[in-house]
């Protein structure tokens, strides 16, 4: 019987019949050969690469295998980007694995600040007063004659790379121009020169307005750029101080300059303004009566930041779009989108803030290089860091009769970006009808409460002892999503006279490398563990309220932190993509460099 009958599998009978009227026959796969495959799959994001994992083994073992995702994945981690285009075409000769062993070896001297090289470049120009590093170029004004109050020559140190073997070069650049400040962008070609025009040095006085000379040079020739339409802009200003302060950053094609009067808050002028340095043309200017503007920093394209002392608050400013020729015009081209408090201060002990700065680095800006025949140091780098990614560090000198301390709170320009987004969804058309007032967002709702898919919160806040007002500067600078501190000996009183040493101390707030294994097997070796220390900070920090602060501050912003264990003779610091920078002077209050001590990641 049928019934009793075993039927194994291959006794079913197979269906020999046609298949139904309509029913569409299945279409054959076609399948891509691998490396087609890995090509489309490079130009995913992050987070679209690492889910494709999971649509089938193939891909899987494709991404698993594949030197070139890896590296892919590695550099995304690493929150940096690929220069295909350096400036020297033949670094770019390195293969795939090379530059995934370079990326490796980077991240591993960052992890444990493990230098490969240590270099000593004597400057011997030590009286110049003008100092600005820009793509692994370090730029000082040449000593000044006598007789002269600005100097008119340019130096430029090319520092010590892994990249480039031969000694480092060096070129000079008469500007004929007397230099108040100086800002360069060295992937547009730019030097800008800031000239300071006062009556008792025979310079440009109309209308008894004192006149501001911005000159646009190219790097390359030392000639007005070829891309500006005017080489030579200028501001005027009615002001009765002879004493002025200069912040200057260039974003891509916006040039913005703040004029600031006066010193320690006392001051009648300041102004804030965006040049767009091809056209020539004024974007906008911001001016708020009473208030005090020591920095300002660029955000995006059309974003920026001011922190302001006498309001407490972090502006967070806005250009509104260009409204067509048959529109009316509804408002000031920059609008004033919010402002973050900073933590309130006990008015019982006299506590206010002197004065805040704000560090962010590198610009946001197009990479592109130049070409020239002059003998000038030229950047050589793989490896820059993802501009999205950076974080903004703002620095608050509080003071009380001879106390004094610094509060350092950092965030990340995507955050800052997130109020942007938010606040422009909330004003509406701008065309269609006026933007209104700015809202003001106590520090206790902007800090630790709004969380993100990448950090907890957008702010870190910590205490540190302060530096005096002359090397404010130098005590720490921010570079991608880094930040470098000297940290001088804890025994030191609060206002005593600075050493000349200190320990460095490197904080990296890339969200992506604090949700991977932040050591791994070779970050365990005896040597490494006897010269850094290493660690992980998640949990919320907490400063009390008390003597200073009139609520709690928290924060949760996680980061991970090398110290080294060797205390170092410098007077500061500085850095950028491979290279920490130590400074040295001549004497404690010295504001002359005369030396840098360069350690190469």
């Amino acid at each position: 019987m049928i019934a009793g009958r075993i039927i194994k599998e291959h006794q079913f009978p197979k269906r020999t019949t046609p298949r139904l009227r309509g029913r569409p026959s299945p279409k054959k796969q076609i399948e891509l050969p691998d490396e087609t495959l890995i090509h489309i799959l490079s130009f995913l994001r992050l987070q679209d690469l690492l889910h494709c994992r999971a649509l089938n083994r193939r891909i899987h073992n494709i991404i698993k295998n594949s030197i070139v995702l890896k590296f892919r994945i590695e550099l995304a981690h690493a929150a940096l980007e690929e220069l295909w285009q350096p400036i020297e075409y033949k670094v770019n000769l390195k293969t795939t694995i090379e530059r995934l062993d370079s990326l490796r070896k980077l991240q591993f001297g960052w992890r444990n600040l493990a230098w490969r090289a240590r270099h000593l470049v004597s400057l011997d120009h030590p009286k110049g007063s003008l100092y600005e590093l820009s793509s692994g170029i370090f730029f000082t004004g040449k000593k000044r004659r006598l007789g002269v109050a600005r100097t008119q020559e340019i130096v430029l140190q090319e520092l010590p790379s892994l990249e480039c073997p031969s000694p480092p070069s060096k070129a000079e650049l008469n500007c004929h121009v007397a230099i108040s400040q100086v800002c360069v962008s060295i992937p547009q070609d730019l030097l800008v020169l800031l000239e300071e025009s006062r009556s008792n040095q025979g310079g440009s006085i109309r209308d008894n307005k004192l006149i501001f000379k911005l000159h646009l040079h190219s790097l390359a020739s030392n000639l007005p750029h070829p891309e500006a339409t005017n080489p030579i802009l200028e501001y005027d200003c009615m002001s009765t101080w002879m004493s002025y302060s200069f912040v200057m950053q260039i974003m891509g094609n916006s040039l913005g300059v703040l004029f600031t009067s006066g010193v320690l808050g006392d001051s009648d002028y300041e102004r804030f303004v965006v040049w767009d340095w091809t056209t020539s043309e004024k974007r906008g200017m911001v001016s708020m009566p009473g208030s005090r503007y020591d920095s300002f920093s660029f955000i995006s394209e059309d974003t920026f930041v001011i922190p302001c002392a006498r309001t407490e608050t972090i502006n967070v400013f806005l250009f509104r779009p260009t409204p067509p020729p048959d529109h009316p015009d509804r408002g000031p081209a920059i609008h004033h989108l919010c402002a973050l408090k900073f933590p309130a201060l006990n008015p019982l002990n006299g506590y206010k803030y002197l004065t805040i700065s704000c560090q962010s680095q590198p610009s946001p800006e197009t990479q592109s290089a130049y070409h020239s025949s002059n003998p000038l140091p030229r950047p050589k780098k793989l490896f820059t860091p993802d501009q999205l990614d950076g974080i903004v560090q703002f620095t608050a000198t509080l003071s009380s009769g001879t106390r004094t301390t610094d509060l350092i709170v950092v965030t990340h320009r995507r955050a800052l970006m997130s109020f942007v987004i938010s606040g422009q969804n909330d004003l509406g058309d701008p065309l269609a009808e006026p933007w209104e007032s700015y809202p003001m967002m106590p520090a206790k709702t902007w800090g630790p409460d709004i969380t993100f898919p990448f950090w907890r919160a957008i702010s870190r806040c910590m205490i540190s002892p302060f530096t005096y007002i002359e090397n404010a500067q130098w005590h720490s600078q921010v570079f991608g999503h880094r930040l470098v501190q000297l940290v001088h000996p804890t025994n030191n009183h609060t206002n005593a006279s600075p050493t000349r040493s200190g320990q460095i101390r490197v904080l990296d707030f890339n969200p992506l490398f604090i949700n991977r294994p932040p050591l791994f097997p070779e970050d365990y070796h005896p040597f490494i563990q006897s010269t850094v220390t290493r660690r992980m900070v998640t949990d919320v920090g907490f400063i009390p309220k008390g003597d200073i602060w009139m609520d709690d501050i928290q924060s949760g912003l996680p980061y991970y932190e090398a110290t080294t264990v060797e205390t170092f003779a410098l007077a500061g610091v500085m850095m950028d993509e491979e290279r920490i920078i130590g400074l040295k002077t001549g004497t404690p209050r010295s504001q002359d460099i005369v030396a840098l001590e360069v350690f190469v990641i």
